[in-house]
């Protein structure tokens, strides 16, 4: 059996949410992620672990399969650079970061024709950076276009799949706000993991 698109990212999430749980509910600082950037040992090993769960250990050592292990270890090395390089650019302006979620749920209910309806998902990551509160969601497929929404494209996004990506972020947000209990201002966005 060979990978696929959903087993690469169900990996690479798993080993993120891992290496960022230690930093649930704190400031992630820079020795944090330049000891988790050098550790090669522990990515792998996330990532195996997770891959056990699917495939033997022979599966993994040739061929597609030990190329898209590879693919997964790279992909988490290359965001937790890119993390590190972000922190050191927040760090520089007086600012930092907090994780507030990892891989969690939220969720809320909500009245419509006298019957209860529960609105919810897996946010991949929340996080409180220079004070303002971005959802992050990961995507280990290929950049896409994600379009804005305005009032003009407003009638077509529960027909368009183009918006879907841009849907999700939107029901994010709301959701966490309603979650919160109070309105705070919420950026969210996807972190595209091969760029």
């Amino acid at each position: 059996e060979s990978m696929d698109a959903a087993t690469i990212g169900s990996a690479v999430h798993y080993a993120l949410e891992i290496v960022f749980e230690q930093k649930l509910n704190a400031v992630v600082d820079q020795a944090f992620l330049e000891s988790k950037t050098r550790d090669k040992n522990l990515i792998e090993g996330l990532i195996r672990e997770h891959l056990a769960k699917r495939f033997d250990q022979e599966s993994l050592s040739s061929g597609k399969n030990l190329l898209l292990f590879k693919v997964c270890i790279k992909l988490t090395e290359e965001f937790l650079k890119h993390q590190l390089y972000n922190l050191q650019q927040l760090n520089d302006s007086g600012e930092d970061m907090r994780i507030e979620m990892l891989e969690g749920k939220i969720e809320h209910t909500i009245l419509m024709n006298n019957k209860v309806i529960k609105i919810a998902g897996r946010v991949d990551r929340i996080e409180s950076v220079g004070g303002i509160i971005q959802i992050a969601d990961y995507k280990t497929s290929r950049k896409s276009i994600i379009p804005i929404l305005t009032e003009e494209t407003w009638d077509t996004l529960t027909t368009d799949p183009k918006y879907a990506k841009s849907v999700q972020l939107l029901v994010y947000a709301w959701l966490y706000n309603r979650m919160r209990g109070v309105y705070v201002p919420v950026r969210s966005g996807i972190y595209w993991l091969r760029e």
